[in-house]
């Protein structure tokens, strides 16, 4: 047997994968565990699988192709979806009675860490969870205690803006530690030493990273100001929106006009595989509106949560010039 952990690359798919790693260390000891990066784009081979082996995955969901692929080599029982993309959750009904939790609201660490700690989902879209040993002691997930650096994580993540500092806190450790992969020893321990962070440790990455809040701040006040356009969403045109041809990955890309749209889109283009990467994000234009960018998302092949998510194209924009 052996046991395969897949899980989204960023801090906080890298954080739950440690996490599930943990958790498989010490309750499967001297069973071999393997890792895998995973982003949207990406194929895999599970030819290796066998019926016996265990598949967690985690901050991330596989579509309907590879699920199909995966259960014709392991077993169903053996797997382990744990995820907080709405899209997803409700995307793939075909996955619905794998094990593990899938909730969203909550980062994939942080459900990482309560399936660690014993708590299992009760019932589908709701924050209660119950532990095995006791199914009536029923409790509210965000009530539970659970290491600080995997609730600023979770808070940056969902971008829930509850925890001050969470923005700050994480750009500091993708400063420091964003080529460090759970593939490797170095970055197994580096992410524990991270998991077991004291105070003073979080301050530390957050003060390394409200420097580069700060400039980042201004530098996408200037990109706004020379690149960024406002347009309207294809199929969803009753949306004041506004595009910007970058890199950078949140909606502190367009905070310096953030309450004068109602979405945000930043899109860059790839050339291998050739494609254009799209990130959309709800802004503070008409809070009253409910407005879903997971759905937005979806429509164009992506998915992810109301407030932020992705999709990638082979070159059609998805806006036209306003």
């Amino acid at each position: 047997m052996k046991i395969y952990i897949i899980h989204h690359n960023d801090p906080d798919g890298r954080m739950a994968g440690f996490i599930m790693y943990k958790h498989f260390t010490e309750k499967y000891e001297g069973t071999p565990i393997e890792t895998l990066e995973a982003n949207y784009e990406m194929s895999f081979d599970f030819s290796k699988y066998t019926k016996d082996d265990i598949v967690c995955i985690v901050d991330y969901s596989l579509n309907n192709r590879w699920y199909s692929a995966l259960t014709e080599k392991v077993d169903k029982g053996n797997i382990i979806w744990i995820d907080h993309h709405k899209s997803a959750i409700d995307g793939y009904p075909e996955q619905k009675d794998l094990k593990g939790i899938r909730i969203d609201g909550l980062s994939g660490c942080e459900l990482s860490q309560l399936y660690y700690m014993g708590y299992r989902q009760r019932e589908h879209g709701s924050f209660d969870l119950f532990q095995e040993e006791n199914p009536d002691n029923v409790v509210n997930a965000k009530e539970i205690e659970i290491p600080e650096v995997v609730r600023l994580i979770g808070d940056y993540d969902c971008w829930r803006h509850e925890i001050k500092n969470s923005l700050e806190f994480v750009f500091g450790i993708e400063s420091i530690w964003n080529d460090l992969v759970l593939t490797t020893p170095e970055g197994r321990e580096k992410w524990q030493l991270l998991y077991d962070s004291k105070d003073y440790v979080i301050g530390f990455y957050v003060g390394a990273g409200k420097h580069i809040v700060d400039y980042l701040n201004s530098q996408n006040a200037i990109a706004v100001r020379e690149r960024g356009f406002t347009c309207k969403l294809r199929k969803f045109t009753q949306y004041k929106a506004i595009a910007l041809n970058a890199s950078g990955k949140s909606s502190n890309m367009f905070k310096s006009v953030f309450n004068e749209y109602e979405i945000g889109i930043v899109f860059t283009y790839a050339e291998n595989p050739k494609r254009m990467s799209f990130s959309i994000y709800r802004l503070g234009l008409n809070p009253e509106k409910e407005i879903d960018c997971g759905q937005i998302a979806k429509s164009f092949g992506g998915g992810g949560h109301p407030g932020a998510a992705g999709f990638t194209t082979s070159g059609t924009l998805p806006f036209i010039y306003d």
